[in-house]
């Protein structure tokens, strides 16, 4: 049996990111958006809200990024 120990507290605490850092990971997070909304173009129904959705996550999250 294998036992691994875990440090929570570096799982659950958001690490700091340096403003180089948040705004490339807010690029990246604007770039799948757009990746996102692409696919909606071709989606019908469920699919589609859930595209859309997914984008506008992934910008909320990078517009918080930019914001911090």
């Amino acid at each position: 049996m294998s036992v691994t120990i875990i440090n929570l507290e570096e799982h659950t605490t958001p690490a700091v990111l340096a403003a180089s850092e948040r705004h490339d990971k807010a690029r990246e997070l604007t770039t799948w958006a757009t990746g996102q909304i692409a696919r909606s173009q071709t989606a019908t129904g469920a699919v589609r809200a859930g595209h859309l959705a997914n984008a506008a996550r992934a910008l909320d999250e990078a517009s918080a990024l930019l914001h911090s």
